[in-house]
């Protein structure tokens, strides 16, 4: 029977503390500490939708370049939910 030591753990992690230490390693500083508080597990349905602000903060890019990106119709893509654009996460880590 294998112990717990055996197998891997489950770790999750905000969005926004992930975000924070993407920015911390491409700044080659020392990354910002984590909140050792758990957080809610994700909803197991659908993936998760972001903000224009949001996207473009985990693209690297101002959200006037990621607004424009969409207007020529090139980057990401997104979908407008009650008139409001959002970018899939999945879509956003997907290598070009």
């Amino acid at each position: 029977m294998p112990s717990s030591l055996d197998t891997d753990p489950f770790v999750q992690i905000r969005l926004s503390d992930l975000l924070r230490l993407q920015t911390a390693a491409n700044s080659n500083a020392a990354p910002p500490p984590v909140a050792a508080t758990p957080s809610p597990a994700p909803p197991a349905s659908g993936p998760e939708y972001l903000t224009t602000a949001e996207a473009a903060e985990l693209l690297g890019v101002t959200v006037k370049g990621l607004e424009g990106m969409r207007t020529r119709g090139k980057g990401p893509p997104f979908i407008r939910v009650g008139g409001r654009v959002r970018y899939c996460v999945s879509d956003l880590l997907k290598p070009a």
